[in-house]
């Protein structure tokens, strides 16, 4: 099962459904690190997707 948050489920009910205070972004594998740096740099928070099977 596949679950998703936050504006996905804005998307999929097709209202904002409450405020969000965080962005959710998705970037190819490779790029990651990248990223992550740039991010970390410019004063973002970033957290990291655990996947629980």
């Amino acid at each position: 099962m596949k679950r998703c948050g936050g504006a996905a489920i804005d998307l999929f009910v097709g209202r904002k459904t409450r405020i969000h205070k965080d962005l959710d972004i998705a970037v190819f594998w490779e790029d990651r690190n990248l990223i992550v740096e740039m991010m970390l740099n410019s004063g973002c928070e970033c957290f990291r997707l655990v996947v629980v099977e």
